[in-house]
This record gives C-alpha cells, structure tokens and sequence, in this order.
C-alpha cells in the first residue's frame, strides 16, 4: 500500500472536550517523532517527544473518554473527548503508537480520521450516528437511478401500466365534463345537441365508468404481479449480500434493525415505485388535464377554484405535521400501555407471588391516565383543524356557485349552467392530486432513505476478503500455526497481543483462562470468522488468507455453548452440514452422538418438525443434535466451546461421550471453564490478558502453581462448598 510523507502532522485529532474535562476544542498533531497537543481555548501548547513517551492508549467510560500518557512511570491524560470522538481517537493512538514504533503508515491506519458523527462535506452531525447519512448530500439523484434499475426486466408490463395511467387521467377529466356541461347544456336543454337522450348519455357515463374500473384492475393486477419480482430480487440481493459480510458487521447491528431492511425496506420502495409514483403521475394528469379544461372554458372561474390551493397546500405542509406530533404522542402513550399490559399479564405469576397487584394497578393507571391526556390533545388539535381546513374549501365551492351563478343568469362570456356545474365537479378533482403532490415529498424521502440503508448492504465490503488466487486444499490435515498475532474487535484495542502457538494434527488443546481473556477469540480467528491484523496464521503451512473458504469451512466444525437449530426437521438440522448425506448416514451420526434414542421416540422421528426455539427439545438433547451435525460433516478440525455447560450430569455425561467419538483423529480446540473436562487435553494453554500466560499439560500446570493453578483450586473450593465432590 501507498506509504505517508511525514512532512506534514501525519496525522490530526479534534477533540471536543477542554483539558479541564468541560466542551472546548483540543487538537492533537502527530508528527514523526513528535506528539504536539494545542488548547484553542488557553493557545497553550505542550510537546511530548516519542523518545520520552513509555506508553500512549485511551480509556473509555460512559460517555466521555481520555487519551491517558505515560512518561517517567506516571500516567496522566493528555486529552478528553466525548463519545462521537471515540472511534476517531482510538484510531489515531493508534497512528501514533506505530510512529513510536517505527512502523510504516499505510492507507488502512488513516481510515475513519474524520469525526465520526459528522458529514464531512457539509459538517452537520448525523442524525443517526450508526448510519453515515446525511440527508443534505445525499446523491439523490444517483439513488433513484440505481433503483430504476430494477425495472428493465418488466419493461413492458410497465408500458402498460403507464399507458393504463394515461388513460385513467383520461377518463377522470372526461366524465365531469359530459355529465356537467354535456348533460346540462346539450341533453336537458332545449336546442342541445343531444336534446332528450337521457338514456344514451347516461349509458355513455356507465360506459366511462366501467371503462375506468377496467383500467385500473388492469393496472393493478400489472403492478401486483411486478411489485411481487421486485421485491423478490431486492430481497433475494440484499439477503445474499448480508450473507457474504463478516461477523464484525453483524456484531454492530440490531437482529430486528437487519429484518426491517430486509422485509420493510424492499417492500416500501417496491410500494413507493408501483403504487405511489403511478397514482403521483396519474394525479399529475388529472389536475393538468383539469385544470386546462377549466382555463380554457372559463378563466375567471378557473382562478376562483384555485383560490383555496395555497391555504391547502400550507394546512398540509405546517398545520398537519403539528397535528400529526400530537398523534405520534397518543401512539407512544397507546404503545407504554400496550407494555404495561403485557408486563402484568405475562408476569402475573411473579405479580401474585410478591404480592404487586396494588402496584400494578397503580401503574395501568398512571399510564392509562397519560394516554387519556394524549388523546384528549390529540382530538381537541384535530377538532379546530380538520373543520376549519373543511370550512375553507367550502368557501371556494361557494364562491365558484356564487360568480357562476351570476355568470349563468347574465349569460357572461356564453357561461351555462351546464359549464357550472362541469367546474363543481372538477373542483372535487383538484384538492385530491394536489394532496398527493404536496406530501409526495415526504414518501420518495423515506423511499430513498430505505434506498440508501439498503444500498449500504449491498455495497459494503466484507472485512474478511477472499483471496484472489485461493487455495485449493481438499484434504487438510489440521496443522495449526500462530506467529506472533495480534488482534483486536475495535481500533487500538487488542484482546490478543503476540500470540505464538503451534498446535499439531491430531493433537487436543483446551484452552482455559478467565472470561474476556480471548479463548473464544483465538477459535474465531482460526475459523476465520475475523482476520487478523498483524502476525500470521496458517494451517498446513498456508496462510488462512490464502486457503479457498469452501475448502476451510468444509474441514473445521464447531459445537457451541448456545446451540442454534433452524426451523425445520430434525434430519434438516443434522444435514445442515452435508446437504446431500444420505439418511443413512444421517442416523449412524445421530448414533455416535448419542441422538438417536430420544429421536426414534418423538411422534414423528427424524422428520419432527422442530418448534420455536426449538422448544419442544432439552438442552442436552439439542447439544446432541449439533454433535450430530459434526459428526456428519466430518471435520478435520474441531472446535468446542463450553460444549457440555449449562446440563445436567447425567446429560453432560451423554455429551462427553459423544465428544470422544468426535474428537477421535481430528485436531481439537476445546474451552471450557469446568477445567475437570479439560484434563485428558495433550496441552492446556491458559490465555490472560490476550497472551498465553502458561503452557502444559495438566499435570505440569498444577505443579507450577501458577494461573491455572489457582484457578482450578477456587474450583475445588466451590464445590466443597456446594457440598460436591470434585471430579478426579
């Protein structure tokens, strides 16, 4: 990668926070072998060679945090911030640490520099921080593009729909005019054109009006069928593209966040682009179709019926927007009550035992009280708005009877009663368009954000990149080197620091330590859930990077604490790992994992659709089912973490035995803090702080008296305590 000239500060921080701990501006500078830190407030400025510097890192707290100094073995903060900094300020200790070290700087040191919160082209903060969207500079124009781009393949079931729009606008202008002046002047007139044909004329009105029901079922069966493929390969585009990201991007998101892009989002643009956009255009039509009709027949008149459109158009735009913060406000009252409800009623057992039910009372009834209040403002808002709104509109319709009528009865510019009450019913047909236009705006806003959350899926890169010349390995033996890793989830947090570690085919490693120590780490970078960062990994000599993910992940299997079975049989859930095992292999696994007795005694087998969260299964019978599932895949590398917490002895013992049959052969890694499970291990690496501590068999690490040492003699202390032998 491109390296940085130090000419300049190779680096610059913006703290929001002064030295005193209280909002002010700090900038920070770091040169090439100077750290500069300069108050704006104070212009005091004070300098920290690296040559003095002992360490350099930053402590976070709640909201705020502090670059933290060490010179002469005393450590002292250089610099606050608050919590929008955070990120930029970890990234750039750790642009400096490298500077300290000597290290070159590349392009990926300098990523995220800029303040977190904040746009960069026009400097506003974000209005949601997780999302890096500003609404001002936003590429609108680039989004609709890319959304059009899922019409092409409906081309011409969306011709037809336009054409059907045409039409409809068509016939919407055309019937005001023949059953007002047409009616009026040229069938119930004397001398009119069509002078007594009543009949005839009403027909050609029921004709218009078939006519324009058998467009838009048209239309809609058309916009149906296309909505339903739109949505299906937005859907199937984004779905693929959250399966291809790595685990860090799952670990930043809410499950539910992700289930609103992939069902509402789509289903809104979908919603917005053949729904609300044909009705826009079809208004749109209309009220010029209208509006010419009315110009050019009476253009007095015409003004008259447009004289309420701006008060309209301003109820909509300021009046309604108030109204509608008073309904949100009843909504989220409604919604404290709806919680409160289900609190009592689905707690009613811990209600009764502690004898809350005054309590509970009083609390419906605070919340009831709140939600009577919203409502109260809610109808008395709605009350003065909605008349008044109705009142003026009525005006307009009176004064278009008013000036047309007295146009009528002095004939002026040859104005009839039938061209009146033609402007009546156009007058009904112009508020409506103009409402879906004026609040237009707001739906294509919230369609192109769904847009945009969407589109930030499907561009994201993953952070584990696949190699461009993969590996192909068919048949990995299970040799397993660290060299000198280091590895952290957030910038210049590392929970693995230097790890060196060779772990032999065959061979079973348990790995022990406290929690937050990076056991479970250590597996997710082997498993290449997450790359590393600096250091190297291999397996069989080659770089993890290097080897083709289907080859990797066809040859490691893992047994999790939190067993996870999908929706589905029992004989799906076990072949989830070989699709095409055949059922006979799928039984001979459930057996060497201890499955298959409980299974043949469910109702239906191995076909026993599994129930919500699997329910209907124990802990230790699911546990086994997920053996079951590595067993049938067959791995050459196993993994398991806390295999065998949270059972029964009994279970833990079924558990245990499927797991020697499993770990046969294959090289293990296993974690788990009831160490007793861990003594046949060949070795036992106890990790703290990140770094392996201590090494050995279990043997070797009791005699040390070191860590592991002490860990295991707070066990025995336990469960003398509980009243339990320990397990020798």
């Amino acid at each position: 990668m491109e390296a940085y000239s130090l000419a300049e500060p190779a680096a610059l921080l913006r703290c929001d926070m002064d030295t005193d701990g209280s909002y002010g501006e700090v900038w920070l500078l770091a040169y090439e072998d100077l750290l500069v830190v300069i108050d704006a407030k104070s212009k005091m400025k004070l300098d920290y060679s690296y040559a003095t510097i002992e360490d350099l890192h930053n402590e976070d707290f709640i909201n705020t945090g502090q670059m933290v100094i060490k010179r002469d073995g005393e450590e002292f903060p250089i610099a606050f911030y608050s919590n929008a900094v955070g990120r930029t300020a970890s990234r750039f200790t750790m642009v400096v640490n490298k500077l300290r070290e000597k290290k070159e700087l590349t392009e990926d040191d300098f990523k995220q520099m800029g303040d977190d919160n904040v746009c960069p082209t026009c400097g506003k903060p974000y209005r949601d921080p997780r999302r890096k969207i500003c609404p001002k500079c936003m590429n609108r124009r680039a989004i609709i593009l890319r959304l059009m781009g899922y019409l092409p393949k409906y081309k011409l079931l969306i011709a037809m729909m336009g054409l059907c729009m045409v039409l409809t606008a068509l016939v919407g202008v055309l019937r005001p005019y023949v059953s007002g002046k047409t009616f009026y002047d040229e069938v119930l007139t004397e001398g009119g054109k069509y002078f007594g044909m009543i009949v005839p004329v009403v027909l050609c009105l029921m004709a218009l009006e078939a006519s324009r029901l058998a467009i838009n079922i048209i239309k809609e069966r058309i916009a149906a069928k296309v909505s339903a493929n739109i949505v299906y390969d937005i859907k199937s585009q984004i779905f693929s593209a959250m399966q291809r990201l790595s685990m860090s991007f799952f670990n930043s998101q809410h499950t539910g966040s992700l289930m609103n892009r992939v069902n509402n989002d789509a289903e809104e643009i979908c919603f917005t682009i053949l729904w609300r956009i044909p009705e826009l255009i079809i208004n749109s039509l209309t009220l010029i179709g209208t509006a010419y009709v009315m110009i050019v027949t009476n253009p007095i008149l015409s003004i008259i019926v447009f004289i309420p459109v701006p008060f309209t158009v301003y109820m909509m735009k300021v009046v309604f927007p108030k109204f509608r913060k008073f309904k949100n406000a009843s909504w989220q009252k409604r919604s404290k009550l709806n919680s409160v409800i289900n609190d009592a009623l689905s707690g009613i057992r811990v209600v009764k035992a502690f004898g809350k039910e005054e309590s509970e009372i009083d609390r419906f009834d605070k919340a009831s009280a709140e939600l009577y209040e919203a409502s109260v403002r809610e109808g008395i808002r709605g009350a003065r708005t909605f008349p008044v709104m109705g009142y003026i509109t009525s005006l307009g319709g009176l004064f278009v009877w008013a000036i047309g009528g007295a146009q009528v009865m002095s004939g002026h510019n040859g104005m009839t009663y039938g061209t009146l009450m033609m402007f009546i019913g156009y007058m009904g047909m112009v508020l409506g368009p103009i409402d879906s236009i004026v609040n237009s705006v707001d739906w294509i806003t919230e369609c192109l954000n769904c847009a945009h959350r969407l589109f930030e899926i499907i561009d994201r890169k993953s952070d584990v990149v696949p190699s461009a010349n993969p590996v192909r390995m068919a048949d990995i033996e299970g040799d397993i080197s660290l060299k000198n890793v280091t590895f952290s989830y957030e910038p210049n947090k590392p929970v693995l620091r230097n790890i060196n570690l060779d772990i032999r085919k065959g061979e079973m490693i348990g790995l022990v330590g406290h929690s937050g120590a990076g056991k479970s780490t250590i597996t997710n970078i082997i498993t290449r859930l997450y790359d590393i960062e600096e250091g190297e990994l291999t397996i069989d000599g080659v770089n993890i990077k290097d080897i083709h993910p289907d080859d990797l992940h066809r040859r490691i299997g893992m047994v999790l604490q939190e067993t996870h079975l999908f929706s589905g049989t029992i004989m799906e859930n076990i072949a989830f790992a070989r699709p095409d095992a055949n059922y006979e292999e799928i039984v001979s696994a459930a057996k060497l994992a201890n499955a298959h007795d409980f299974i043949m005694k469910l109702p239906d087998g191995y076909e026993t659709e599994l129930g919500k969260r699997s329910t209907n299964l124990s802990g230790g019978e699911r546990q086994r089912i997920n053996i079951a599932r590595a067993i049938l895949l067959d791995p050459r590398i196993l993994i398991l973490d806390e295999a065998t917490a949270s059972v029964d002895t009994e279970t833990e013992l079924q558990i245990q035995q499927a797991i020697e049959t499993l770990t046969k052969g294959r090289t293990t890694i296993a974690i788990a803090h009831r160490l007793s499970t861990l003594k046949n291990a060949d070795r036992l690496v106890v990790i703290e702080h990140g770094e392996i501590a201590e090494m050995g068999t279990h043997e070797e690490l009791e005699k040390l008296g070191g860590i592991y040492a002490g860990m295991l003699g707070k066990q025995k202390e336990a469960l003398k305590i509980r009243g339990m032998e320990d397990e020798e």
